[in-house]
């Protein structure tokens, strides 16, 4: 339910960004991180008509809001793989980056994020609770794992998120590494391809799990809500949240990604 705080919190953001377009400010300071990255995370993608009854604001994004957002990042961004944000640009005058990533592994990566994805020419990584994925994606809700290898079979990245998605600051260092591994190898005997890339559950990390995720994968995906500076700690890649009620529109988008830099 929509209270009167999130109304008036959503009205706020949209003076906000109309206030950083007229001004220029949100060009400016994204035009400004050239060299760094910006890692978006996604979650889920719904049609335009589907109802979000019961689904959290801040898990969703809208197809066509998906779409207006590829063809905004598309004029602003050079879009590269996760696989490549610890790699330097190009050249000192290289465009800002822009790597996208989804969590969980809905469903409606496949059927309504991949055909945008596709049209855009954009590579994104989904990061999958295995779980929750090795059952035939359960009540439909998810991928199962034979979508999971006709879309690596087609070029989408896959990273590891658990098996069972727990928090695993809760958890002993043999049960993180039951979820590390166990999550790891299922998605590598889906994709047929070595799993390097992982993704925390809920964001939640600490200098031990950090440890012990980065003894299993060459990069480790984390929240932080800030761009990615190439070079950092590679158990704890920074990324943007980004959902349909702080960036409906793409004047809104820009406006976070700028306050985030």
């Amino acid at each position: 339910m929509t209270t009167p705080r999130d109304r008036a919190s959503k009205i706020l953001r949209g003076w906000q960004a109309a206030a950083f377009a007229l001004a220029g400010t949100a060009r400016r300071r994204i035009a400004a991180r050239r060299g760094q990255v910006c890692v978006l995370m996604y979650h889920r993608v719904l049609a335009d008509d589907a109802s979000a009854d019961g689904i959290e604001p801040g898990m969703y994004v809208r197809a066509a809001t998906f779409a207006a957002h590829l063809r905004w990042l598309g004029d602003h961004f050079r879009f590269v793989s996760l696989r490549d944000v610890q790699a330097p640009p190009d050249d000192a005058d290289d465009a800002p980056r822009v790597a996208l990533t989804f969590d969980d592994g809905w469903r409606d990566n496949l059927t309504h994020a991949w055909p945008l994805l596709a049209a855009a020419g954009a590579p994104a990584t989904i990061f999958l609770a295995t779980d929750w994925i090795a059952d035939g994606g359960g009540d439909g809700s998810f991928l199962a794992p034979d979508d999971v290898r006709r879309m690596a079979a087609a070029g989408i990245d896959f990273g590891a998120h658990t098996g069972g998605h727990p928090r695993l600051t809760g958890l002993g260092d043999e049960a993180v590494r039951d979820e590390l591994i166990r999550s790891k190898r299922a998605v590598e005997e889906w994709t047929r391809r070595p799993c390097s890339l992982f993704a925390y559950p809920y964001g939640d990390c600490d200098d031990r799990v950090a440890r012990l995720a980065g003894e299993q994968f060459e990069l480790c995906a984390a929240i932080a809500n800030r761009w990615w500076t190439p070079g950092g700690d590679r158990t704890r890649v920074s990324r943007v949240g980004v959902h349909e009620d702080m960036s409906s529109t793409p004047r809104r988008l820009a406006a976070l990604l700028a306050l985030r830099a």
